[in-house]
């Protein structure tokens, strides 16, 4: 692999102030779907297959769809957070709440309408769901540990 088709990622850990330093592929292939909007302007791209760690997608970028231009990035966490070497990030539930702090900004407003109170709710049930699960492993003891 060159150089050039290679980025470098650094994270600093508030906590402790530990760095970590990693390299990825520039590779990431694009999102397919039947839920996406034919003619949504934006692009998803994940990084790709080979590239997986625990069964699944870390890094994702939104890009426009013309120009090519990165519009956003998500980068999930990598490892479960009690291990070593594990890369801070953040995880499915956060997203989830972001987009339900603005759809609820947007029922407030003009914008206010019967499918975003019905995305809210289905986002609500999507954070019960992920916080019972959370619930669950904490009581197992094995929340933040690579455990079932």
């Amino acid at each position: 692999m060159h150089l050039d088709q290679c980025v470098l990622f650094m994270i600093i850990e508030e906590s402790s102030g530990q760095i970590y330093i990693f390299k990825g592929a520039k590779e990431m292939q694009e999102l397919k779907t039947e839920l996406q909007l034919k003619n949504d302007p934006v692009a998803i791209y994940m990084e790709d297959e080979d590239k997986k760690v625990h069964n699944t997608y870390h890094h994702f970028e939104f890009r426009d769809r013309e120009s090519g231009e990165v519009l956003a990035k998500i980068n999930y966490q990598k490892g479960p957070r009690k291990e070593a070497g594990s890369i801070p990030g953040i995880n499915t539930t956060h997203v989830v709440l972001a987009e339900i702090v603005r759809l609820e900004a947007l029922q407030m407003s003009d914008y206010r309408c019967r499918e975003n109170a019905l995305s809210i709710t289905a986002l609500q049930e999507a954070v019960m769901w992920q916080n019972k699960r959370t619930r669950e492993r904490q009581a197992r003891r094995v929340e933040g540990l690579n455990k079932v």
